[in-house]
C-alpha cells in the first residue's frame, strides 16, 4: 500500500509516507491541521494517542476517524459458525450493538477533546455466496480459522446464501467522528 500511495502522491511534494506504526513514528513539525485514520483506530494503543495526538495537533487540529462496519451479524450464518468453528465464534451473538461500537469509539475522544462530531451514512451490499466468502476471508477473525475447518465454515456460510435464495443483502454504514483541539473547539479555529 505504501508503494501505491507513493505512486498516486508522486505529484505532491509535501506529502510523505512513513512504513511505521502510530506508537513508533517519531512525528514531526509542525503540528498538522488533520490527523485521519480509516478503518483502523481499534489497532492504534489508546495511551499512546491519548497524550501524542492532541500534541501533533496543536492548537488549531482536528483528528478524522472513521470505519465501515456491518449493523448486524450474519444472523442467518450462525448456524453454521456453531457447527464449524464454535471456538473461533462462541460470543458472536453477544458483540456489542452497532450503537455501542460508535459510542466506544466517541467516549474516549470525548474525554481528550471534549465535544465530538459523529456522522453516518448508511449503506448496503447485496452479495452471491462467492462474494461474501471472498468478503469474509478478509476479515481476521475467519482466516485465523486453521484448515480444513476454515474450508468447511466457508462452504456451509455459502450455503446458508444460495438457502436465502442465493443473494444476501448486508447492511452497514460508514461513521466519521470529527473531534477537534481544544481552541478549535473553543472558536479560536479560523
Amino acid at each position: 500500500m505504501a508503494a501505491i500511495a507513493r505512486r498516486n502522491l508522486a505529484d505532491y511534494p509535501n506529502v510523505q509516507i512513513a512504513e511505521t506504526t502510530f506508537e513508533k513514528w517519531p512525528g514531526q513539525d509542525p503540528p498538522f491541521d488533520l490527523i485521519f485514520c480509516a478503518q483502523a483506530w481499534h489497532w492504534v494503543d489508546p495511551n499512546s494517542w491519548k497524550a501524542r495526538i492532541p500534541a501533533l495537533l496543536g492548537a488549531h487540529g482536528a483528528l478524522a476517524v472513521f470505519w465501515n462496519s456491518a449493523k448486524e451479524v450474519f444472523h442467518e450464518g450462525q448456524a453454521a459458525y456453531a457447527k464449524h468453528a464454535p471456538e473461533n465464534f462462541t460470543d458472536r451473538g453477544l458483540v456489542p450493538s452497532f450503537e455501542e461500537t460508535v459510542e466506544e469509539m466517541a467516549t474516549p475522544l470525548r474525554e481528550i477533546f471534549g465535544d465530538v462530531e459523529v456522522t453516518r451514512w448508511p449503506w448496503s451490499r447485496r452479495y452471491t455466496p462467492e462474494e461474501y466468502i471472498a468478503l469474509v476471508a478478509t476479515y481476521s477473525d475467519h482466516s485465523t480459522v486453521p484448515e480444513p475447518q476454515r474450508t468447511r465454515l466457508y462452504n456451509a456460510l455459502a450455503d446458508t446464501v444460495r438457502d436465502m435464495g442465493g443473494i444476501v443483502e448486508r447492511e452497514y454504514e460508514a461513521v466519521l467522528i470529527m473531534a477537534a483541539s481544544a481552541a478549535s473547539n473553543a472558536g479560536g479555529r479560523t
